[in-house]
């Protein structure tokens, strides 16, 4: 028998129909991985028997536990939406979706005492509702994560954002962490000792970049993906002082400037020094340029470009470049007409400056053939003008 099924009062079609009885009595307070649990399920109940309608593979599609998949219909099935038929195989049967179904899910109440009344005390101002609480235990119950672990990130929430943070800010914090396996208070103590010296390396990133604000969740997995990177914190702490100085002041821009260091294979403090040296010495050389050729505009990428192509794709040398700029003066393009003339001698397989003042350049003439009228054809165009189509 499949995982899911419908049961008899459903009616099968092409497409998955969601109740607007669910979407307006269960959708807006019910948890995220619940809603997903729910809508792929239906999905599958409307595709027959599939080779992969089993538990591991719902789970799998869903990235959650075969365990948090069951959580989540023993939630539907407190709310009347399913009937779990078999736990061991794991078997659901879908239920009509009736009108006045939804209630918040009743846990014993000693269960969550402890919980509502330590949140409650680190929340100032107001008093968490019951939709809260409901968040909070379907959460901690889909997910199998312990209280006293929850209640350590949501005060670690509050100290990052304030005793007014919402619980969805805490409720993603925790799920992400979940995800990665942080469930325990001992796991929590682990993450916040790793982050605790994460925190330090992030200080002083955002520091150096000129930013002001403090380490935030979204940082730490930053700081995780350059170290896998091979980026040590000496070299990042460098990058980010580059950064500072070339305007890119979010560490999002920095991931950027850092992803493009890794592309080229510059990863140590040496190497990424080299290579800015490398680029300061060739805008100095172009900037030289430019003013030879009477520009007095900052370097572009454009003549990056050109540089580039002359000096390491044609191989020419600074003397070949520069003879050929005293013949681009006053030209209303002068670096394109470098670039041809350099061209032409890439053509010519000059590779020497006497060979190249011995060769002459001209720019290529356009030839236009101009037609030829007759006094008595001008006289009869323009006084029919009005009827000449152009």
């Amino acid at each position: 028998m499949s995982f899911v099924s419908f049961s008899a009062g459903h009616v099968i079609d092409n497409s998955t129909l969601v109740s607007n009885i669910f979407i307006d009595e269960h959708l807006p307070t019910c948890n995220g991985d619940c809603v997903r649990v729910y809508l792929y399920g239906l999905y599958l109940c409307g595709q027959g028997s599939r080779y992969d309608n089993t538990a591991e593979h719902f789970a799998n599609v869903l990235r959650l536990s075969v365990d948090d998949v069951l959580s989540s219909f023993a939630y539907w099935q407190d709310m009347g939406l399913v009937q779990i038929l078999s736990v061991k195989p794991i078997q659901i049967k879908y239920l009509p979706v009736r009108q006045g179904s939804a209630r918040v899910k009743k846990y014993t109440k000693d269960k969550y005492a402890d919980f509502n009344a330590q949140i409650q005390s680190m929340i100032e101002g107001r008093m968490i509702t019951p939709t809260e609480f409901s968040e909070y235990y379907a959460f901690l119950e889909s997910f199998h994560v312990e209280p006293a672990a929850l209640l350590m990130i949501a005060k670690y929430c509050i100290d990052l954002k304030g005793p007014s943070v919402g619980y969805n800010y805490i409720l993603t914090v925790a799920k992400n962490w979940a995800y990665a396996g942080i469930k325990t208070v001992t796991q929590v103590e682990e993450k916040f000792a790793v982050q605790e010296y994460d925190s330090t390396a992030i200080a002083k990133i955002l520091k150096n970049i000129g930013s002001k604000r403090k380490p935030e969740p979204a940082d730490y997995q930053f700081i995780a993906d350059w170290r896998l990177k091979g980026f040590d914190d000496e070299t990042l702490f460098a990058i980010a002082t580059f950064c500072q100085k070339t305007a890119h002041r979010k560490i999002e821009d920095m991931d950027t400037v850092i992803e493009k260091f890794y592309k080229n294979g510059l990863t140590t403090p040496t190497a990424i020094d080299n290579a800015i040296n490398d680029k300061v010495s060739k805008d100095k050389s172009i900037s030289k340029l430019l003013k030879n050729l009477g520009l007095t505009r900052d370097v572009a990428n454009i003549d990056r470009d050109f540089y580039a192509t002359w000096t390491n794709t044609w191989g020419f040398s600074k003397d070949i470049i520069n003879y050929a700029a005293t013949l681009a003066v006053d030209k209303s393009s002068p670096m394109a007409y470098m670039n041809k003339i350099l061209a032409n001698y890439f053509d010519k397989k000059i590779t020497t400056l006497d060979a190249a003042k011995n060769t002459n350049y001209a720019p290529p003439t356009v030839n236009i053939t101009r037609h030829s009228y007759s006094d008595k054809e001008l006289k009869s165009l323009f006084s029919n003008i009005e009827e000449v189509k152009f």
